[in-house]
């Protein structure tokens, strides 16, 4: 581990404590909250704020400082699955907790049971937070494996081919956006992922997530899932 590193770590870490509770988990949960809003008639105190901030998120970018700041598990915690770019952990905590992975909320169901992922391209480590029902806290430094994507260069191609959408594909592409934007609104915290997932069809594996082409040099986005083709 690099010496300027964990100083500036814990340098940071230290002035946190300093404006806040006088301890470091007191000081790390001023930035998990929502931040209060400074009046407009005090802009020095939102220039500040915003320092803050920054300051801190770039010490936690840092895979070593995190794991440096907090543990990584806790005996109200079981996590397994896939600790990777692109991965899938299962979770189990005390019925009655919440649950939020970076600031974001997790829904955890009645039984205590919740499931998070990481992006193609998420950050090599994340850190969960969770709210007993006693009132106690835990925070869980997860370190997240680097991954490396199958990357497909095909040069040569009609541009025409390659960029743009005829109106046509432009219509079905903002009609299935709205299909899944509605599919979303209804969420339900039940763990029915907990008796396993089920093939939707049965075929050859025709693409995988997290693959990318790259077509006459121009990056395309890449696969948001597994492509199963047709018998």
């Amino acid at each position: 581990m690099k010496l300027g590193v964990v100083v500036g770590a814990l340098a940071f870490l230290g002035c946190a404590a300093s404006s806040a509770p006088a301890d470091v988990d007191g000081a790390v949960e001023a930035t998990e909250e929502a931040p209060a809003q400074p009046t407009p008639s005090d802009p020095d105190a939102a220039d500040a704020e915003l320092v803050r901030k920054a300051a801190y998120a770039e010490v936690m970018k840092d895979v070593e400082a995190r794991t440096l700041a907090f543990p990584d598990s806790s005996e109200h915690v079981r996590l397994s699955g896939g600790f990777t770019q692109g991965g899938l952990l299962f979770g189990e905590t005390t019925p009655g907790a919440r649950v939020r992975l970076d600031g974001a909320d997790v829904m955890v169901g009645a039984d205590g049971r919740f499931v998070i992922g990481f992006g193609r391209d998420s950050a090599l480590s994340a850190l969960l937070l969770v709210n007993l029902p006693d009132g106690a806290e835990e925070r869980i430094a997860i370190k997240i494996e680097d991954r490396e994507f199958p990357v497909q260069r095909i040069d040569g191609l009609d541009q025409s081919k390659v960029s743009g959408f005829t109106e046509e594909q432009l219509k079905k592409i903002a009609a299935d956006n709205e299909k899944k934007k509605a599919a979303r609104v209804a969420t339900d915290a039940t763990a029915h992922w907990a008796g396993g997932f089920s093939w939707p069809a049965k075929g050859p594996i025709s693409g995988v997530f997290g693959s990318q082409r790259i077509l006459n040099g121009e990056p395309k986005t890449p696969h948001s899932g597994l492509d199963v083709a047709a018998p």
